[in-house]
């Protein structure tokens, strides 16, 4: 199986990311990333999902690091 892939610039919180999203198996896509200087890697059964679910992930990771210690 040929794999392709493609670079895709979103914004997160403001700040653009670009990650590499290519398709792993017949129903798996992978997006891939840094976030922060941190890896993030997200499987979806389509691109779409994959690209949307890696952004989500983002923005709860930023959520959870711009919270006060001892605050919920």
């Amino acid at each position: 199986m040929s794999v392709s892939t493609s670079k895709v610039t979103i914004k997160v919180t403001g700040e653009p990311h670009t990650i590499t999203v290519y398709q792993e198996f017949e129903s798996v896509w992978v997006a891939d990333g840094e976030f922060r200087g941190e890896r993030l890697t997200v499987r979806a059964p389509t691109e779409g999902l994959a690209v949307g679910s890696w952004r989500e992930s983002a923005r709860r990771r930023a959520k959870a690091t711009t919270r006060t210690p001892g605050c919920t």
